[in-house]
């Protein structure tokens, strides 16, 4: 053996470790005890003793043993040997300190005495400060949980004597009995003699030789006065007539139902002498104030006092306070020259009115003047409106009922400040809770109706309000409402699209889709009541062929007037290409190349379709005020959601008999964006903004108010056509979404905290300026910092993990035979990938904004024809217009702001013609601003969903608190 070998042994340890050593103890120590507990069958006995004491409380002591029961003569003792398992002697009983050991009727006893001694740390120093070891003191929390310990029915007791007691659960029979000793006193007497001891639950009272453990209401009642007679050790006491009254009142009116008084001697009776009973006179001042008067009847004995009570005045208190708590509610202030509550407030009064009398008369006899009765809170009655439609107009015939004009319009305007009622020119109050001035208030609100309309009698409006009010009819359960037949076939027509069924070009009707059919005929309807509407069906659901069936259906019947598209750049070509493949019949002519080129076409083409962008839209716009068209379309009508916009301003100059827009995202970051788009399609609808920021967009966006939601869908809904994806196309294969997360590097997460830190700093100072342009450029740093550090440094050399994540999942894409889209909104990055595909060997195609039209289709052709595996696209410049369902995976490399956009860019494959399944892969960098979007997408679709189902973030309008928590790490 080696030297070190031989100089570790000699540090080793020469005996077993003490540890061991002590659990070798302890447990054969248990197995004796196991093994003789098994051959004697024998276990202990712990039993209490209750002792009386010389100051009138109680203690215990505790006997132990086996075959014999010895005293316990050291508590602090027995807790040790219990706590470390040890083995003591009990006389000639050898015992084992363990639970085990112990019978199980004396477990409740052991635990009990476990929880009441001092913790072990302190049982020593406890017990030698107290020359007495044996004995436990009990005290009001302690009694309680001694009783529910003791499970025999009896116990042994020490007083003068020792004796068993017998433990009863019900309430004692305790006398009192009166004997006059002259005019002015009584003697009271108690019988049987007693003890009574007090514990927080219930009292305990010792008679004879049982211990009665009485219940909470004889404990609440009688208790106190059982405990301090039995403390006195008397049961004989004096009563002067002085105190007759507070003695009667206070204490034998409480205690008399749980003590036997066999006879109460006149002057005594306390239940002549506290039988109170409260007036209370309500009537109304010269001031129109109310006021209310409280007087306390005692037989024959009357008071009124409130400020100074005695109890020679008033025998029962507590129920005087009761009444004038109940007063003091709705009378808020008191005159003590005069005595009386005041109230001068209306909201009390009405609140006095409506309920408050009535929880009066639980405790006191009401009496209310016939002034005040005659203005008690009323309801309006028999409101009813005649719904007419007679010449594209709607006629309203309003029957106020009970109501004049007038107080309806007090009525409304007292509605609108959120009162509960409005006090009516004679006094009376109109209760405006679940009245129907409430219905008529929404429904003004709704038309745009000012009260003063009210006046008039007779309201028209447009008829594009009927669904509206149609709506508000089903909805109505306190107005009345009549329509005639034209009102009502009118409602249904434009509920129900096949009401009219129109003809579908027969050229189409075997390429539409029953869903298709339903759209074209929305379309045709809304046309033949002069509507206009948004056909916001999900992306890839064919809302081009839609309105090319209805533009096609009426060059059928003679229409020779052209019509007008808008659209994005990008999406021009492919509007003539969907003309020329579904409806050749139609000419169509895209408005493109220089200045006058444009101008030329306009003049000179006897085109049926013109296309032309909203950027070229923008800059011809002096040639196509010169024109009127047939319908106006915009395709992607978010591009007008900033009303302020050249874009937005640049479509409303339109002169066109129709108007429709196109979109799948009808809601982007904000209702505004809705309300722009109605406001080219029906100028007014949805009122001016500014009307429209304060009914709807205010209450909605920041208070969450579900009225305010509700009005607005009862609003838009006939006007606008959403169907889903999954909803309509049964056949198009399922959707699965993946987030997929990877940790930044060790170099890229230093950059990163590095750039979040420095961020905050920068920003915390212009959080509550208008620089946003500035804050964007520093949360955009993060973005690319997540993605790859090299598109902020250039000289980064190290990995990205989010890279690396990305190469590895195209890589087993490519291998399981699957071809993919990849998206991202920075260019550099898709350059950075495409380099990666290169030195891998991998075949891609890539369209960013630089790409050309017409190379566009060209490259979607190839792909859904080739092989090639990959597509790298921009995310702006190829979310729209592209059909490429050759792809069944669809990989977002970075997170956009606007979830709109990313769910457009994914159904470039998951549209119309896409036969398998689709995979989404959204990759985020883990614990960075990525995440945080990702979580911000989430919450603010909920907005979109409450009115058409969608939803994205705003950028310019992320709060403070959104901004600062983009940059917590």
């Amino acid at each position: 053996m080696s030297d070190k070998n031989n100089t570790q042994e000699a540090f080793l340890p020469k005996s077993t470790s003490p540890v061991l050593l002590s659990a070798i103890r302890k447990y054969t120590k248990k197995a004796q005890n196991d093994a003789k507990l098994l051959m004697t069958g024998q276990k202990a006995k712990l039993l209490p003793v209750i002792n009386f004491e010389n100051d009138s409380s109680l203690s215990l002591s505790f006997k132990i043993g086996v075959n014999r029961l010895y005293v316990l003569n050291n508590l602090s003792e027995f807790k040790l040997n219990m706590e470390n398992n040890a083995l003591a002697s009990y006389g000639k009983d050898e015992l084992y300190h363990s639970p085990d050991s112990f019978e199980a009727d004396s477990l409740p006893t052991l635990s009990f005495l476990m929880k009441q001694l001092p913790q072990s740390v302190d049982t020593y120093s406890y017990y030698r400060r107290s020359t007495d070891k044996k004995h436990l003191r009990l005290n009001r929390y302690t009694l309680d949980s001694f009783f529910e310990s003791c499970i025999d029915n009896a116990v042994e007791v020490i007083d003068s004597e020792r004796f068993k007691a017998e433990v009863i659960y019900e309430n004692p029979q305790i006398n009192l009995e009166f004997s006059k000793l002259r005019e002015d006193s009584f003697r009271l007497t108690f019988s049987p003699h007693f003890k009574a001891f007090m514990g927080v639950n219930s009292c305990y009272i010792f008679i004879d030789k049982k211990i009665y453990v009485c219940d909470s209401e004889f404990t609440a009642a009688a208790g106190e006065l059982l405990y301090e007679i039995s403390a006195s050790g008397s049961y004989s006491f004096v009563l002067q007539k002085n105190d007759f009254e507070e003695f009667c009142s206070c204490v034998l009116s409480k205690v008399s139902e749980f003590i036997n008084i066999p006879e109460i001697p006149q002057e005594l009776d306390f239940k002549a002498l506290s039988s109170l009973v409260c007036k209370a006179y309500i009537d109304r001042l010269d001031s129109f104030e109310f006021f209310a008067r409280l007087e306390f009847h005692y037989g024959d004995k009357m008071h009124t006092d409130i400020v100074n009570k005695s109890f020679k005045s008033s025998l029962d208190i507590e129920k005087e306070k009761v009444c004038e708590a109940c007063i003091k509610e709705f009378f808020t202030e008191y005159d003590e020259t005069k005595n009386i509550f005041l109230c001068k407030d209306e909201d009390k009064m009405f609140d006095f009115l409506s309920y408050g009398a009535l929880r009066l008369s639980r405790f006191a006899q009401v009496f209310v003047s016939q002034e005040i009765a005659g203005i008690k809170p009323v309801r309006a009655t028999g409101m009813s409106i005649g719904v007419r439609l007679q010449s594209n107009l709607i006629s309203l015939d309003i029957d106020y009922g009970s109501l004049s004009p007038t107080d309806v319009i007090d009525a409304i305007e007292t509605y609108k400040r959120k009162k509960k009622f409005v006090r009516l020119k004679n006094g009376s109050f109109l209760n405006l809770e679940s009245s129907p001035v409430a219905e008529l208030y929404e429904l003004m609100q709704g038309l745009d109706l000012s009260p003063r309309n009210l006046l008039s009698g007779i309201i028209e409006i447009p008829s594009h309000r009927a669904i509206y009010l149609d709506s508000v009819i089903e909805k109505s359960k306190l107005v009345s409402y009549s329509s005639n037949t034209d009102f009502k076939n009118f409602v249904e027509r434009i509920k129900n699209v096949n009401f009219s069924q129109p003809q579908i070009p027969q050229s189409l009707e075997n390429i539409l889709r029953e869903y298709q059919k339903t759209g074209f005929m929305w379309l045709k309807t809304l046309y033949d009541y002069g509507f206009s509407g948004i056909l916001a069906d999900d992306m890839g659901l064919g809302k081009t062929l839609q309105v090319l069936s209805l533009l096609l259906s009426f060059k059928d019947s003679g229409n020779t007037k052209p019509s007008l598209v808008i659209c994005p750049s990008s999406l021009v070509l492919n509007w003539v290409s969907e003309v020329e493949k579904f409806t050749p019949r139609l000419k169509a002519c895209a408005v493109t190349g220089n200045a006058e080129e444009r101008k030329q076409i306009l003049l000179q083409s006897r085109a049926d379709i013109f296309v032309t962008s909203y950027e070229l839209l923008k800059r011809d716009i002096e040639f196509y005020c010169q024109k009127s068209f047939f319908f106006e379309i915009i395709d992607e009508a978010q591009y007008i959601k900033n009303h302020s916009t050249q874009n937005s301003k640049a479509v409303k100059l339109i002169k066109s008999v129709h108007r429709l827009a196109l979109t799948g995202t009808p809601i982007e970051n904000c209702l505004a964006e809705l309300w722009s788009i109605f406001d080219f399609l029906m100028p007014g609808y949805l009122y001016s903004y500014s009307r429209f920021k304060t009914r709807f967009e205010i209450p909605i966006v920041r208070e969450g108010n579900k009225q305010a939601t509700e009005t607005l869908q009862r609003l838009v809904s006939a006007f606008i056509l959403r169907r889903l994806k999954k909803d309509v196309l049964t056949e198009l294969p399922e959707k699965t979404e993946t987030v997929i997360y990877s940790a930044l590097s060790e170099e890229q997460e230093r950059l990163y905290v590095a750039n979040v830190t420095a961020a905050k700093t920068k920003i915390s100072g212009q959080l509550d300026s208008s620089d946003k342009l500035q804050i964007l450029a520093l949360l955009t740093r993060l973005r690319q910092l997540c993605c790859d550090p090299s598109l902020v440094y250039e000289n980064y050399t190290e990995q990205s993990a989010k890279l690396e994540a990305c190469l590895e999942l195209i890589e087993e894409c490519i291998a399981s035979k699957h071809k993919l889209l990849l998206f991202s909104q920075f260019t550099s990055m898709l350059e950075i990938i495409q380099k990666e595909l290169v030195s891998r060997g991998i075949s891609y195609y890539k369209i960013t904004g630089e790409t050309k039209a017409d190379e566009r289709l060209g490259l979607v052709n190839r792909f859904n024809a080739d092989s090639t595996p990959v597509f790298l696209i921009s995310l702006k410049a190829g979310g729209v217009g592209l059909n490429l369902t050759g792809a069944d995976t669809v990989i977002h490399y970075d997170p956009w702001w606007n979830l709109s956009v990313q769910n457009q860019a994914t159904d470039r494959s998951y549209r119309l013609g896409q036969k398998k399944s689709v995979q989404v892969y959204k990759l985020i960098a883990k614990g960075t601003i990525e995440e945080k979007i990702l979580k911000m997408q989430q919450n603010k679709a909920a907005l979109a969903d409450s009115i058409v189902k969608d939803g994205d973030i705003s950028l310019a309008k992320l709060s403070k608190d959104e901004i600062i928590e983009l940059l917590s790490l």
